[in-house]
């Protein structure tokens, strides 16, 4: 009777700890699961912020396109307080401690300056008056160095 005691405890440990082995397995793979979903994710949102930086930049250069040509600006296809947000939502997911030097500024140009009014930036192009392409008389000169020198065949 001792020894089916001591085999029944053992087949019982030898569940426990088969059963502890699927439990760290699982685990495993579930950890496994979450990091590379965390992964993708992470992916999926630099991909966002790049799109979202290439369309900021796509649009600072048509304000300053439109400054120097003088146009006046079209409605902006992001709403301020969306861009905003976006910014918010995008700066905690950097991972690194080092600030960065340079910073995206939505909506107000990066110069401190103030900007001078549009009436002094207009230009005022002049073409020049068309000439006639008539061609000058030529000076008696210019016909004589046009001659070739013959004398070496002649001799």
């Amino acid at each position: 009777q001792l020894l089916e005691n001591r085999t029944r405890d053992s087949r019982q440990e030898m569940a426990a700890i088969e059963a502890l082995e699927d439990i760290k397995e699982s685990n495993a793979r579930h950890a496994d699961l979450n990091l590379e979903e965390m992964l993708n994710k992470k992916r999926e949102e630099e991909k966002q912020y790049a799109i979202l930086k290439k369309q900021l930049e796509d649009e600072e250069d048509e304000a300053e396109i439109r400054k120097a040509f003088g146009k006046p600006a079209a409605p902006s296809d992001f709403d301020n307080n969306q861009t905003e947000e976006v910014h918010e939502e995008i700066l905690p997911l950097s991972t690194s401690d080092v600030k960065p030097k340079a910073t995206i500024s939505f909506g107000q140009p990066s110069n401190s300056k103030k900007q001078p009014p549009k009436s002094s930036l207009a230009m005022v192009i002049k073409k020049k008056p068309i000439t006639d392409a008539t061609p000058k008389p030529s000076s008696g000169l210019s016909s004589l160095a046009s001659y070739d020198d013959d004398d070496d065949d002649s001799s």
